[in-house]
């Protein structure tokens, strides 16, 4: 074992990985439809209100969805970890070595090459190991009782040479 991450996943947590990592496709995508559905409202009210109508409907319900989703992403995880657990937060260990990611919480577990990390995202409290683009190992910056966050980062870079770093 080169490095060891123990921790306890928290709110905050969740709530960057979801904001930085979740949700980025549909801000995104999001705020730009908002924009030209709110623009193509204000051009076309003189000239077609029921078109107008509809696209500040559109505008609306963009909105709602861009902020909505957060929330119900952190609330699902969350809720989704519980019941994972059978109501009890376990410990999550993530243990790194020559050749593989080890991620121990509860009964669960996984195991991964460094190969199949796709994108690492360096958050305020958390390092995101992405292997799909919604799925992903949590490390605590904090969490380190094997190695540190800095020898960490350039180990991670070294090894996962195809990852895209945020």
């Amino acid at each position: 074992m080169i490095f060891e991450n123990r921790f306890y996943t928290t709110k905050e947590m969740y709530t960057e990985y979801v904001h930085h990592v979740l949700c980025r496709r549909i801000y995104r995508l999001g705020i730009p439809l908002t924009i030209l559905a709110f623009l193509g409202c204000a051009l076309s009210f003189h000239h077609a209100q029921i078109i107008s109508a509809i696209e500040a409907v559109c505008g609306i319900i963009i909105l709602a969805v861009l902020f909505a989703s957060p929330a119900m992403m952190v609330r699902q995880l969350m809720e989704t970890d519980l019941s994972l657990h059978q109501g009890e937060q376990p410990e999550c260990a993530v243990t790194f070595d020559e050749t593989s990611i080890h991620m121990a919480e509860g009964s669960q577990s996984l195991t991964l090459e460094y190969s199949q990390i796709k994108e690492v995202f360096h958050l305020k409290h958390c390092t995101a190991l992405m292997f799909t683009r919604q799925n992903g190992i949590l490390c605590s910056k904090d969490g380190f009782t094997v190695g540190n966050k800095e020898a960490f980062d350039q180990f991670i870079h070294n090894k996962c040479p195809n990852a895209r770093f945020h």
